[in-house]
Order: structure tokens, then sequence, then C-alpha cells
């Protein structure tokens, strides 16, 4: 455990440039009770409620290292998802959910997840990327992906956020969080053979190993066309065997989304690759 400010809690995870960032609030129990849920969240993942299809259902989408970095600093520093519903909570307790857009195997194999985007608080049900496909498959976030928790020990959160109705942006008095690591952590895009054999059986089984082969070609290769050419033989795929016009709108969004992220990552990797020149 190590004493962070609250502005620079983003410092602790920057080396994991382009990951997804996500941050879910432990807000049921005593303080006690809360801490050993937390503990058990880095042992075992965390589990997603079964009502929702997203990770959203349990997790503030917060953003991609290296892209949103403002916006990540600002939740880390003052989110609590239940402020407005328990305004009494004290020593708020917060689980950094951290993942690569690519994993990898020992034997160099590799499967892109993506980032899931924020979502209405009325369409949590609705996925958004291949990570949300596995999760929801899982019904938890694996423990790989769990970059660990952090805790409001002093119980400030309330006196400085709360009561003064905080912005982001705003000067305030900041907080002192206890961080503590989790050991489970992928630390990378590397992952055990077992988690990836799990998720490429997932993607298998729903259908989405081809479009995940198809983004990881198009980020390698810093060119869409590889995606939305699996986008248009699938949706030719449908045509003929459903005798559909097209692709079922949830599955559009989807499709839309993961093809959003691809976007972003493909036009930041070449300004990154310029500045190390």
């Amino acid at each position: 455990m190590e004493k962070v400010i609250d502005d620079k809690l983003i410092e602790q995870i920057e080396p994991y440039k382009y990951f997804g960032v996500g941050l879910h609030t432990i807000r049921f129990g005593n303080f006690e009770q809360r801490l050993e849920t937390a503990n058990n969240i880095l042992k075992n993942g965390l589990k997603i409620d079964s009502s929702y299809y997203s990770i959203n259902g349990n997790v503030w989408a917060t953003g991609i290292l290296g892209v949103d970095d403002e916006e990540i600093s600002n939740t880390l520093s003052c989110y609590n998802y239940s402020a407005g519903l328990d305004s009494s909570l004290h020593k708020i307790i917060n689980v950094i959910v951290l993942y690569p857009a690519i994993i990898k195997n020992s034997k160099g194999e590799k499967i892109y997840l993506g980032y899931t985007t924020h979502s209405e608080w009325n369409s949590k049900e609705r996925r958004k990327s291949l990570m949300d496909i596995v999760c929801a498959d899982l019904d938890y976030i694996p423990k790989e992906f769990i970059f660990g928790y952090y805790v409001d020990s002093d119980d400030k959160w309330k006196d400085t956020y709360f009561d003064k109705t905080y912005l982001p942006g705003e000067k305030h008095e900041h907080i002192y969080y206890d961080l503590v690591r989790n050991p489970n952590f992928c630390n990378g895009e590397l992952v055990n053979d077992e988690l990836f054999d799990l998720i490429k059986k997932i993607l298998e089984e729903k259908e989405f190993k081809s479009y995940s082969d198809a983004c990881v070609k198009s980020i390698e290769n810093l060119d869409i066309t590889y995606f939305e050419e699996e986008f248009m033989r699938n949706r030719i795929y449908f045509g003929q065997h459903f005798g559909w016009v097209g692709m079922s709108e949830s599955y559009r969004d989807l499709l839309e989304d993961i093809h959003k992220d691809l976007v972003i990552r493909i036009n930041c990797l070449p300004n990154e690759n310029s500045l190390k020149k």
C-alpha cells in the first residue's frame, strides 16, 4: 500500500499507454466488508451484474490512456459512483479496471479486445466492444485486467467533494489515497495462456474471432481496410444466409464502436512512431 495524492493517481497508470481505463466504486456493506470485497476482486476478478450485457453496468468507462488523460485524471481524483445514491458513504473504495486493446499469449498469438466506451445509464445492456462480448459471457472482468484499488482511508472525500459540490477543474483540498496494487494484474499485453485460450474460445463461439483478427491486422498495418473488408464479408454473408437487408441494429452499433476505436488507435500510432525517430 502506498499514499498517492489525488491529482497524481494517473501517474501510477501512465506507463500503460492506450489501455482502457474504468472505475468501479464498492458501495455495499461497512468499510471492513467493502475492503474484503476489494481484495477478493484482486484475487478473482470483478463480477458484473448479470442483468446487463455490458461492463458499463458496473464500471464507468473513463477513457484511453494517452488519448483521454485529462478526463481520466479528473475522474480518478473525484470519482464516486454512489454519490447520488448514498452521500453518507465513508472511506470510498474505487477499483481501477485497466486493460490492453490487444492481448497476446506465450506463442505470440494476438487477440483484439478494444475499449468499452461510455454508455448512457439507461442502456447499459448495449455491448460496445469485444471486451464487452467476453466479459458478458464470463460474467466477470478477469483479475488480470484489474490494476488495483485506492481508498480514502482518511475519509476526506465527502467533505472535500460532495459537500462542496466539486466540479473538475475547481480548486479544492487535495486528498491522499491509499493505493493497493494487484499482483495478478497482467502488467502489459502478455496474459497467461489459460486466460488467452478462454477469451479466444468465447470469441470463436460468438463468431467474433474473425473480427478480432482483422482488428489486429488493421492496428499493426495502420490500415482500417482490414476491418472494413471483414465487415463487408459478414454483411454479405448475413444477406445470403438469413435474408436480412442488413445487420441488426445492435450488431451494427457494436461494429461502429469498434471502428471508432480502431480509427483512434491508427491515427495515434503514426504520430507516436514519428516522435521516436
